[in-house]
């Protein structure tokens, strides 16, 4: 297994500390942790996962802000 965890200086910021991690499932199996940022918005913390396309996937790279789109059916 890999995981790749950077350690960006804005990630450290006390001010964030307050903020909780949230595990959101891909669509491989593996799991991405990230926080929220704003309503619909998330960074990216960590990847954890087997398939090494969820690794070259640039939207899931750490430190990278992830826009949520919820559809109702």
């Amino acid at each position: 297994m890999i995981v790749y965890t950077p350690n960006p200086f804005e990630l450290m910021d006390s001010s964030e500390k307050d903020k909780k991690a949230v595990t959101v499932k891909l669509p491989s199996g593996g799991v991405m942790n990230v926080e929220p940022i704003e309503y619909n918005s998330v960074r990216v913390l960590e990847i954890n996962s087997t398939d090494p396309g969820d690794f070259l996937n640039t939207n899931y790279q750490p430190g990278n802000i992830i826009t949520l789109d919820f559809q109702v059916k």
